[in-house]
C-alpha cells in the first residue's frame, strides 16, 4: 500500500472523522460477501447482473483501471438501489422503492413524558397504517426472485441487486429504529428528524450513523478499507448462521437503542424537529466525547457481519 493510500486509511479510520455509510459502506459490504463466494458462484453472481436493466449503463461502466472488474461491477450493483434516486421520472418510478431501506422498530426514549404524551405514542407505535418501512418484506422477496423460475433474466438481476443493497442497510442499527419521546410523538424517522452538532454544525444522526464507514470511491482505498474490516472483527460460525432477517433487525434495533441514542448508558441530547424540512437550530447539543470512536466501531463490526451474512444469503439464493 503506497503511503499516500495508507494516510487516508489512517484518517478515515479516526474516530474524530467521519465519513459515508452511503456507497461506501454498501461496497465494502458487497465485497467482503463476493470475496466468500467460490469461484463457481462468482461466475453466477456475474451471469446474472450481466441481465441487469442498467448493467452497460451503470454497473459495468467507466470500471476503474486499478479496479478488479468483476469486484467493482459487484459493488456498483449494491449501490444502484440508491443510484435509482437519481435516475429519470420513468427510472425512479420503475426501480426505486424508498420504504424498502429500513423498518422503524420502536426506541422509547420516554423520561419527561407526560401520561397524555405516552399514550400517543403508544397509539402511534400500534398504528400499522403508519408507514414504518418495508425491508423486512423486501429483502426475503429479493432473495426468492433471484431463484425464482418464473422471474426473468432482468428481475434476477434487479433482485440480486435489492439482495445486495438491503442486507448492508439493515446492518447499520439506525435503518431499523425510530425513537418515539415527548419532542417526537410519531417517530423520528431513524434519526432523521434528531439533530446533534458535530464540529459546531448540525447534522442528522442518520446521516452520522449512515456516515461511518468512509467516503472512498476508489478502488484501492475501497480495497484496503474492506480488509482491514475483515481483519479486525472476524465472525463466530453462531454469528454466522443467523439467516432470518428479522433477527438482524432486532441486532440492529438493540444496538440503536443502547449505543445509537444513547452514550455510556445516558439518552443522547439532541434536538428534534417535525418533518424533513425543518430546520435545527444552529447549535443543536453536541455529541459527547466518545460517541463517535464507539460509533465508528460498531459500524465497522456490522459491516463484517453483514458481509459474511450476505454471502450465505447469496449462495442459498442462486438458481
Amino acid at each position: 500500500m503506497n503511503r499516500f493510500l495508507a494516510a487516508l486509511l489512517a484518517f478515515a479510520l479516526l474516530p474524530t472523522t467521519s465519513f459515508a455509510w452511503n456507497a461506501t459502506g454498501h461496497s465494502v459490504v458487497a465485497l467482503l460477501a463476493y470475496r466468500e463466494l467460490s469461484a463457481a458462484d462468482q461466475k453466477k453472481v456475474q451471469a446474472m447482473l450481466k441481465g441487469h436493466p442498467h448493467y452497460d449503463e451503470y454497473l459495468a461502466k467507466d470500471v476503474p483501471a486499478k479496479a478488479n472488474r468483476d469486484e467493482w461491477i459487484v459493488m456498483q450493483a449494491a449501490v444502484w438501489p440508491d443510484w435509482v434516486k437519481g435516475g429519470s421520472r420513468d427510472v425512479k418510478a420503475k426501480y426505486n422503492r424508498s420504504d424498502w431501506h429500513y423498518v422503524n422498530l420502536p426506541v422509547r426514549m420516554l423520561d419527561g413524558a407526560r401520561a397524555r404524551e405516552k399514550t400517543i405514542i403508544e397509539k402511534n407505535i400500534a398504528d400499522t397504517n403508519k408507514n414504518r418501512g418495508h425491508i423486512l418484506t423486501a429483502l426475503p422477496n429479493a432473495m426468492a426472485g433471484m431463484k425464482d423460475p418464473k422471474s426473468t433474466a432482468a428481475e434476477r438481476a434487479v433482485h440480486l441487486c435489492w439482495l445486495l443493497h438491503l442486507a448492508g442497510d439493515l446492518h447499520q442499527p439506525l435503518h431499523a429504529a425510530a425513537c418515539f419521546n415527548r419532542d417526537s410523538l410519531d417517530g423520528d424517522l431513524g434519526g432523521n428528524l434528531f439533530f446533534v452538532s458535530k464540529n459546531s454544525q448540525p447534522n442528522r444522526l442518520h446521516a452520522l450513523w449512515d456516515d461511518a464507514l468512509g467516503e472512498f470511491r476508489n478502488f484501492p482505498a475501497l480495497d484496503e478499507l474492506a480488509r482491514i474490516v475483515a481483519k479486525n472483527h472476524s465472525i463466530s460460525a453462531k454469528e454466522r448462521a443467523v439467516k432470518d432477517p428479522k433477527a438482524w433487525a432486532e441486532e440492529s434495533h438493540k444496538l440503536a437503542e443502547s449505543v445509537g441514542y444513547r452514550f455510556d448508558g445516558v439518552p443522547l441530547k439532541g434536538e428534534m424537529v417535525k418533518d424533513f424540512q425543518a430546520k435545527p437550530s444552529a447549535t443543536p447539543p453536541a455529541l459527547p466525547g466518545g460517541y463517535e470512536a464507539k460509533m465508528k466501531d460498531v459500524a465497522r463490526s456490522r459491516a463484517a457481519l453483514a458481509g459474511t451474512r450476505l454471502a450465505e444469503a447469496i449462495k442459498a439464493n442462486l438458481p
